[in-house]
């Protein structure tokens, strides 16, 4: 009976040691832990899709102070875009020196079918001013768009097609702009009604622009006019779509006139 006494205590006793040396060894590891930060990575650890992610994206705040006149002027703050100034009217964006057919722009995901890139002197049709968000692609993502380009894709999504409910059953937008240096004055106004299933968006737009007014030169009292930089545009859109909760069904259509001029065309 006194050995089994002994030997319980000394049992308990040993439990004792080994579980005050097990707490100290896990405060002793937790300690190091809260000094050392372990990072991992690995830079193929991704799939396809997320490596073809756009480059730079314009929503929001962000696009309603850089939106101009052209989307080529909208994206020219962006590191390696800049852009041709043939017209006030006609401006092309360049992606790392590629103009051109070699920069795709896409209406929603689709080419917007203008005759842009037949020439220099065409405009492009997509409006920043009423653009909800805009997505520059550089690099291997322009790959899904086609090989031909190889310099950019510039995606401009609007909201000519609604493809959800307003929550008050109505939403508008307006945005009105105005220079003194071409006594340009630019309005655009868009809302979207929506009831049950069916969403309708109307919105319009329209732009006046004079010829830019130039510095004085020696000699001369009074600034003058650069002849053939106006710029004057129209546009028009109506859109209804019948959404459901998996998706939508939608359809648009948009009318716009542009007129502008080349400086340095006119015949004498």
């Amino acid at each position: 009976m006194k050995k089994i006494l002994l030997s319980s205590l000394a049992t308990a006793i040993g439990m004792a040691i080994s579980s005050d040396a097990m707490a100290d060894e896990k405060l002793s590891t937790e300690k190091i832990n809260k000094d050392v930060i372990v990072v991992k990575t690995n830079p193929l650890n991704h799939s396809s899709l997320l490596m073809t992610t756009p480059t730079k994206i314009l929503s929001g705040e962000e696009l309603t102070q850089q939106s101009k006149a052209s989307i080529a002027e909208t994206l020219e703050e962006i590191p390696g875009i800049s852009g041709s100034h043939v017209g006030a009217g006609a401006i092309k964006s360049i992606i790392h020196g590629m103009s051109g057919a070699r920069v795709k722009v896409l209406n929603d995901g689709i080419d917007v079918l203008d005759a842009s890139i037949a020439g220099p002197d065409h405009a492009i049709t997509s409006e920043p001013l009423l653009a909800n968000r805009i997505e520059v692609l550089k690099g291997p993502a322009t790959l899904l768009y086609g090989g031909g380009a190889i310099g950019g894709v510039i995606n401009v999504l609007d909201a000519r097609i609604p493809t959800s409910l307003p929550g008050k059953g109505y939403a508008g937008q307006i945005n009105l702009r105005a220079n003194s240096v071409a006594n340009k004055n630019t309005g655009a106004v868009g809302l979207t009604l929506g009831k049950e299933n069916f969403a309708l968006r109307l919105e319009g737009l329209k732009r006046h622009t004079q010829d830019y007014r130039m510095p004085k030169l020696t000699g001369e009292l009074d600034s003058y006019r650069l002849q053939g930089s106006y710029n004057r545009t129209n546009n028009f859109n109506i859109g209804a779509s019948w959404i459901m909760e998996k998706g939508y069904i939608g359809l648009a259509y948009g009318i716009q006139h542009n007129e502008y001029d080349l400086p340095g065309h006119r015949l004498p």
